[in-house]
């Protein structure tokens, strides 16, 4: 013969909240076993109240093991500490996708990016996955994007994205841009790529009040080109000046010898 739940008598012998149980009683084995036990009349009463106890226990922890971020309703304290550490839980509170190592044997997820490159760092057979690695470029392009349409520049940033863009700029120089870029902070500690040819004290910021700090400021930054086109202009005559037979000379030895450098 098969039991049923007598609510009538959960509520009038052991004074419990019927209206809670029948909330969870279909998603929780351990609250269908206890309403279950406590209507058996052949057990003993002594054992049945002390069963009651511990279903009361349960069913006050059951608003605690409730996580509302997720909407997810826990049955055990077991079981909600484990959600609450879960890749899954973060991502949702951080509001970021999940990221699932793309290694079959592996299929682990992370919340955030820098957990997921640490998981790569220390996982030699997971870094080797191509996929992993086009998903590393292809969640720091979007991030990147992002921040761009956040606020040009590094306005609005908070210290842990300054700090993501940064490391990208580092990571990101290569050929050229580290013969011919600096790379300098801005207002907000954001690193910008800067020519190496201009002077980086002269691009201090100056407090310009009147049109003439503006005029004064624009005659320095075109002197500064036109001395760097007349220092080219100087190499190409001195090198077209020199005879076939000549043997090779310094070109830039002659620029300083000229100058008086």
């Amino acid at each position: 013969m098969t039991m049923t739940v007598d609510y009538e008598m959960l509520e009038a012998e052991f004074n419990l909240d019927t209206k809670l149980i029948i909330k969870h009683i279909e998603n929780s084995t351990q609250i269908k076993k206890y309403a279950l036990s406590l209507c058996d009349e052949t057990k003993f009463m002594s054992i049945r109240k002390k069963q009651c106890r511990a279903f009361i226990d349960l069913l006050i922890n059951i608003g605690g093991w409730y996580c509302q971020c997720c909407n997810l309703q826990l049955y055990s304290k077991k079981h909600y500490i484990s959600h609450i550490g879960s890749a899954t839980h973060k991502a949702k509170g951080l509001g970021t996708p999940l990221i699932e190592c793309s290694n079959k044997i592996c299929r682990k997820k992370f919340a955030t990016q820098n957990e997921f490159e640490e998981h790569l760092q220390y996982s030699h057979r997971c870094f080797k996955s191509p996929k992993n690695s086009d998903k590393v470029l292809l969640l720091e392009g979007k991030e990147i994007g992002r921040l761009l349409r956040k606020g040009v520049g590094g306005e609005n940033w908070n210290a842990t994205e300054i700090s993501f863009y940064n490391n990208y700029m580092k990571k990101t120089r290569v050929g050229d841009d580290v013969k011919d870029y600096v790379l300098k902070p801005n207002e907000y500690g954001v690193l910008e790529s800067v020519p190496t040819f201009v002077s980086l004290e002269e691009e201090e910021p100056i407090q310009l009040k009147t049109a003439n700090d503006y005029l004064k400021k624009w005659d320095s930054e075109d002197k500064q080109v036109e001395a760097y086109e007349n220092e080219l202009e100087e190499a190409g005559r001195i090198w077209s000046n020199m005879t076939p037979c000549e043997p090779l000379e310094d070109v830039e030895y002659k620029l300083k010898k000229n100058n008086k450098i």
